[in-house]
């Protein structure tokens, strides 16, 4: 079973680079979609779901932090599956996000393995 994946992060550079790294990691990339932000992404779940949301925290128009909170309070999207992969780790970031309900927080640079490995417990799935 492949994943659908939406990669959401304002760097064009950080998209193509994850999406790569997801396919390195095994998993099919014609499943993965890409937004620049946290509304783009909003737009693109509503038109064809995800089964694992992989964001970054810092994006104009609207953030992670904000986009995770949208997705939480619409009861659609209320257990979606949400990765932050941020190069800001702080410890009070850390707690608020996963009072939020994120499951994984990844801190850049991120490895294929790591990716993999997130995506694999989220989904309960083997890479093809």
């Amino acid at each position: 079973m492949d994943a659908k994946i939406l990669i959401v992060d304002d760097s064009r550079t950080v998209r193509a680079v994850l999406k790569r790294t997801i396919q390195l990691a095994g998993f099919d990339a014609s499943g993965v979609r890409e937004a620049g932000n946290g509304l783009e992404a909003l737009t693109a779940l509503e038109a064809d779901g995800a089964d694992v949301v992989l964001t970054d925290i810092h994006m104009p128009e609207m953030n992670g932090v904000e986009l995770v909170q949208a997705l939480r309070a619409n009861p659609k999207f209320a257990e979606q599956a949400i990765v932050v992969i941020s190069s800001e780790s702080t410890e009070e970031r850390r707690a608020q996000l996963l009072g939020l309900g994120v499951k994984h927080m990844l801190s850049k640079p991120f490895t294929a393995e790591s990716i993999r490995s997130v995506i694999v417990d989220m989904m309960k799935v083997q890479p093809s």
